[in-house]
């Protein structure tokens, strides 16, 4: 087993990808939660009732649990299990997520994408990944359609386990804290999903979570990835069905990897400067018309020697150490 800052591998697999994990939760909060009885009536003395300490553990575990968590674990389960309706297929844009990150996506609004209507999207480290936020460990997304007074596409975030391969170890209460944490808004019809005031979404799950984030880069990322799944030819190669002992007691499905001939893959995101990419429409959409179908730009590295060349005002992307350093045009230095 092979740790990782983002999970862990097993045998290659990442079974860090979000739905494995919660598709174990309940056989995992089950098991802790009869570990904690097990646990308390062993540290009781001969001929002492134990049941009062066995209530006294489990107070105290509810007096741990975070207000929300609960009710953020059962949404979750709700679209997983619409998840599960519509295939289970996750899309492991890992590789590709730093990309689309730098991508804009001007004038584009969702009302005419034609795609399944449950599928996750699994993005790994972004490009301003920082450890110690907890915001920062937002991993993927469940892009669910919604057809009730708000239509439109609910964007579910959930959040990585670091330490999963000790999670057999850890209290019930912490268990339910770590999957409780993520939270959903809608894009709703007509938001312009690059200019649209994301501070006006109503925000469903972790609040306090949400806070932490920018709703604005995280709704971009997840839409980017939309985009790019309803381009003529999106590259998605090869289908894993996953058949492993470490996903027993799983929905066990498809695995695609997305976009890996079609970026680099070794660029340096801890130093780097980016020409942005932006979405090119092929097909509107809608009147009757085909669904919306874009084309790519992606952006384009600008390395050291060429920095100097660039034109006056011309808009680029400055990360440092994995932080915006600008995203503006900049006269060349």
């Amino acid at each position: 087993m092979a740790n990782t800052d983002k999970g862990y591998e097993l045998d290659g697999l990442n079974i860090w990808y979000h739905p494995f994990r919660l598709d174990m939760y309940p056989g995992l909060a089950k098991k802790q939660r009869q570990k904690l009885r097990t646990v308390t009536l062993a540290a009781q003395p001969p001929g002492v009732d134990p049941q009062p300490a066995v209530s006294a553990a489990f107070k105290e575990d509810d007096a741990q649990r975070r207000e929300g968590a609960s009710y953020a674990v059962n949404h979750l389960k709700l679209i997983r299990g619409h998840h599960i309706q519509n295939g289970g297929v996750v899309f492991d844009m890992a590789k590709l997520a730093p990309h689309l990150e730098a991508t804009w996506a001007d004038n584009i609004v969702l009302d005419h994408v034609e795609m399944t209507k449950g599928i996750y999207v699994h993005f790994g480290d972004t490009l301003e990944y920082d450890k110690d936020n907890p915001a920062s460990l937002i991993e993927g997304v469940y892009i669910t359609h919604v057809d009730g007074e708000e239509r439109g596409w609910m964007l579910t975030f959930v959040t990585n386990y670091p330490d999963w391969q000790d999670a057999e170890s850890h209290a019930p209460w912490f268990i339910e804290s770590r999957f409780g944490s993520s939270f959903s808004f809608v894009i709703p019809e007509g938001f312009d999903v690059a200019r649209g005031d994301y501070s006006r979404l109503q925000i469903m799950g972790d609040r306090e979570l949400a806070a932490k984030s920018s709703l604005w880069h995280l709704g971009r990322l997840a839409t980017n990835a939309m985009l790019y799944l309803n381009r003529p030819r999106p590259d998605v190669w090869g289908s894993v069905t996953t058949y492993n002992m470490a996903l027993d007691g799983t929905n066990r499905t498809q695995i695609y990897d997305c976009g890996c001939d079609e970026v680099d893959w070794s660029v340096d995101w801890n130093d780097a400067v980016l020409r942005p990419g932006r979405w090119r429409v092929v097909e509107p959409g809608g009147d009757g018309r085909p669904p919306l179908l874009v084309e790519w730009v992606p952006p384009k590295v600008v390395y050291a020697p060429e920095r100097s060349s660039l034109e006056k005002g011309a808009a680029i992307l400055q990360f440092k150490a994995r932080q915006r350093v600008s995203e503006s045009p900049v006269s060349p230095s």
